[in-house]
């Protein structure tokens, strides 16, 4: 039988990096739990040598690659160069995922923004990183999600040189792609305080439906009561959507406001909320607060009238209004599927009812 050398070869550099793979494992798992300074900066050069042997049998190891990045930004090492070295090859090299090119970018925009302090640098990189999205997803949806990450931190980039005009450029657009985006919740603020009501509607509405079980570091209430100074300015008589907002605050944040309970929000701002609604009748969001608020107090009848007006208003956004409405129904022995759906252009939040209206009216079918 002809030995196969380059076969043979090609086993034991495999075999080779296994154990090297496995070692550096081991080794990093124990740099994590190691208390002793001096034991601590020895494991750190050890994981490191690891990582240059592996990268020696194979240059795309992305694992070591990865591993050598981070192990350069330790305090024993804080080899700032070589981490951009690494963090170049990984953003560049078509040879990594779509994925392991968006951390080196990103890797690249953390080093020279926040370790140099190199923000120009840091916006050129961004830059760059945008364009190479364009060949780097093919599916639409992957596409938007990287654009809107990356115009984002273009966004943030200029905020911290203290453009907040140039900023609020990129957080629009990066809104545009993907609207969900946690951090970027202060656009909407500034928005706010610039009097520019639509841009600050736009914006704090869907922070605040996507991120209200967050950690927000007070950030609610704070804007609750600037919310609350406008609205008893006079300043929001004509924006149902901010005054919604507000509304939503308030009830949920009850404590913050001098309110103990739901019966303290009835007593306190539920004329007023209900005014409004009237005031404002194609205001789906209005109509949520009083929905929810007649619901939390099983008057289920008004519920389902608040609730109906929801599906009918601006936006009819929210599964959770159906599910809801159809608890509500049920309670009164209403005819769920009598009450009219939603009409109008709203693709994604229409799929979404029309998914949950489905699913009820199957289990009703079998029931």
């Amino acid at each position: 039988m002809q030995y196969n050398t380059a076969i043979f070869i090609k086993k034991q550099k495999r075999m080779n990096i296994n154990q090297l793979e496995k070692k550096l494992s081991e080794s990093l798992e124990y740099l994590n739990s190691c208390t002793d300074d001096s034991e601590a900066n020895t494991v750190v050069y050890q994981c490191i040598s690891l990582c240059d042997n592996i990268l020696e049998l194979d240059s795309n190891h992305v694992t070591a690659l990865i591993s050598r990045m981070k192990l350069n930004l330790h305090p024993t090492i804080n080899n700032t160069s070589d981490y951009i070295a690494d963090a170049e090859k990984l953003a560049k090299n078509p040879v990594f995922s779509p994925d392991f090119r968006m951390h080196g970018y990103e890797s690249l925009i953390y080093a020279y923004n926040d370790l140099l302090g190199m923000t120009e640098q840091a916006i050129k990189i961004a830059e760059d990183q945008l364009i190479d999205v364009q060949g780097l997803f093919s599916a639409q949806f992957q596409k938007h999600g990287a654009e809107a990450h990356v115009l984002n931190t273009l966004g943030n980039l200029y905020f911290n040189q203290d453009n907040t005009k140039q900023a609020l450029v990129f957080w629009s657009k990066s809104f545009d792609k993907d609207p969900f985006i946690f951090e970027r919740n202060q656009m909407g603020v500034h928005h706010l305080l610039a009097e520019n009501w639509s841009e600050a509607s736009r914006f704090l509405t869907k922070y605040y439906q996507y991120c209200y079980n967050y950690e927000d570091d007070g950030f609610r209430v704070a804007l609750g009561k600037k919310l609350e100074e406008f609205l008893k300015a006079g300043k929001l008589d004509n924006e149902p959507t901010l005054i919604a907002l507000y509304y939503h605050i308030v009830r949920n944040e009850e404590a913050s406001f001098g309110i103990k309970s739901t019966s303290g929000f009835i007593e306190n701002y539920f004329q007023d909320l209900l005014a409004w609604g009237e005031k404002f009748p194609q205001s789906s969001l209005l109509w949520v607060a009083i929905g929810n608020t007649c619901f939390f107090i099983d008057n289920y009848v008004k519920a389902i009238e608040a609730y109906s007006k929801v599906l009918t208003g601006d936006a009819p956004f929210t599964i959770l209004v159906l599910d809801r409405l159809h608890t509500a129904c049920k309670e009164t022995d209403t005819d769920f599927f009598a009450i009219p759906m939603p009409k109008g252009e709203f693709p994604n939040e229409l799929y979404n009812v029309a998914t949950k209206y489905l699913q009820f009216y199957n289990a009703g079918e079998k029931a």
